[in-house]
């Protein structure tokens, strides 16, 4: 019973949390590639990309801006999208 009643006030806070923690682990774990302390060498990753590219920023700016750019607009996204869906979530009982 109580769940009833709580769960539709807690949802859109719950959603847009989860969205914006999973923003910053982006983020963080680029951050730690890009240390040198993330994903080994060789794995695919957007921190790692920037970090292997950084002497190609005068030779080839894009090979090294493209992951930043790209690591900017998941993180963007992923907060707009949390936003969105709290909005939707709160204004659902409003109709």
């Amino acid at each position: 019973m109580a769940v009833r009643h709580i769960w539709p006030n807690v949802l859109p806070v719950v959603v847009a949390n989860t969205l914006l923690n999973f923003a910053g682990a982006v983020v963080s774990l680029s951050a730690l590639s890009f240390l040198g302390l993330g994903v080994p060498p060789g794995a695919p990753d957007w921190g790692r990309l920037l970090a292997d590219n950084r002497t190609l920023l005068y030779d080839n700016p894009s090979a090294a801006l493209a992951p930043a750019l790209l690591i900017v607009v998941a993180a963007v996204a992923l907060n707009l999208l949390g936003d969105r869906l709290h909005e939707a979530f709160t204004d659902r009982g409003r109709s």
